[in-house]
């Protein structure tokens, strides 16, 4: 077993006699820049090497079988990294490494690279895609499967085909693909998998097949769509299926399901969208529900006696946040539209988890009034970069 010290650093070369390099032994470690595992080593374990912020090299040994999942995460200076000739098993994700090449050594007999896309040598799952793609990419008709967050390293644009073969988009499959412009998504589609297209920032539009049943949680959250056309055989919508999707203003809903805009709670469509076109042709305005109210342009949803402000639909660049409304005092709690945030002169509490779950808001003010901020008021995933003080003084 490797045991590892708290401040090793620089360039590690590991003893030799190795099997496995144990999970996430080295996680989190900012000082390592290069590492070199030794022959003999067969497995990496899951989050071995994740999160290594200065590494910039990995040697990988002829020896290595097996990368476990999230193994090399969120090391972005490493550029390239050789996939040895007995290699079986390439687990999870490169997330967060953007300029990170992956070569398949040509005696690989598992794993082969064509046109910069990794697959498996059957040619039935895609399992990444080098951030060098553009254009129009149409992939191979043997292709069942694509990896978790196979494109999530992929900035340049380009648009995609998929093939029929396929019938579900699996877990993450195109998390974070900022280069995605356009997918054509395969006719014998049943399921889009949990966040299989969250945060694909420049896919505007999209057109679910008929045959698509069930669009699973955070499918498409925090997308760049403005429109969308859902299917009549839909039979189901997963929670913030399309959440923080700030330009989405339309909704086609072929189906019969009765959707509901403003996700109240957390069983709803989507937060930020202003109607839904039904195919009868009748046409849903969120001013129709007794519970979701828009108002000056900020989009309130009703939760027991106060108000949750979900969505500002203003031009403001900076937005004083309401804390009342009719009456009943208003949360914050995942706010949309609003990137610079004040919150008014008199406020003398934040409250707990105020801002939990926050992927808005950047830069947030703080009045003077202000004397105490509660336990975990920007935890959890909070955008937040910037916390301005009016003035320099005791919070409690």
């Amino acid at each position: 077993m490797i045991k590892v010290i708290s401040d090793v650093s620089g360039d590690i070369v590991l003893p030799s006699g190795l099997i496995t390099i144990p999970r996430a032994i080295f996680q989190n470690n900012e000082r390592i820049t290069s590492i070199t595992v030794p022959e003999g080593v067969k497995t990496i374990d899951w989050d071995a090497f994740k999160y290594c912020s200065n590494l910039s090299r990995i040697v990988l040994p002829d020896s290595l079988e097996s990368l476990g999942m999230y193994s090399i995460e969120y090391c972005p200076k490493v550029t390239r990294l050789k996939i040895g000739k007995n290699v079986k098993n390439i687990g999870g994700s490169f997330e967060g490494m953007d300029n990170l090449t992956l070569v398949v050594d040509e005696e690989n007999e598992h794993f082969v690279e064509v046109d910069g896309i990794i697959y498996t040598k059957d040619m039935t799952t895609l399992v990444y895609a080098n951030p060098t793609i553009s254009g129009e990419i149409v992939l191979p008709s043997s292709v069942t499967t694509i990896s978790e967050s196979a494109f999530s390293n992929c900035s340049n644009e380009f648009s995609l085909v998929l093939t029929d073969s396929m019938s579900r988009l699996d877990t993450h499959a195109f998390r974070l693909c900022s280069g995605l412009t356009e997918i054509k998504l395969p006719k014998n589609l049943k399921e889009i998998g949990y966040g299989s297209l969250s945060y694909c920032s420049k896919l505007s539009h999209i057109e679910i097949p008929e045959g698509v049943t069930n669009i699973d949680e955070r499918a498409f959250s925090s997308s760049g769509l403005n429109s969308i056309v859902l299917p009549k055989s839909l039979e189901a919508i997963g929670s913030r299926a399309f959440d923080s999707n700030d330009n989405l203003k339309i909704i086609f809903n072929n189906s019969d399901l009765p959707l509901t805009i403003g996700s109240v709670g957390y069983g709803g469509v989507a937060q930020n969208a202003e109607i839904i076109i039904n195919s009868d042709g009748t046409v849903q305005k969120i001013d129709e529900y007794d519970d979701v109210i828009l108002e000056n342009d900020f989009l309130y949803v009703k939760t027991g006696e106060k108000y949750q402000l979900r969505h500002y639909f203003g031009s403001d660049d900076i937005v004083v946040l309401p804390t009342e409304f009719r009456g009943l005092p208003v949360e914050w709690y995942q706010v949309g539209g609003i990137k610079n945030a004040v919150i008014p002169d008199g406020v003398t509490a934040i409250a707990p988890n105020a801002f939990w779950y926050n992927d808005n808001i950047k830069t947030l003010t703080i009045p003077d009034s202000v004397t105490s901020i509660g336990e975990d008021a920007f935890a959890f995933y909070t955008s937040i970069t910037t916390i301005n003080f009016d003035s320099c003084r005791d919070v409690s």
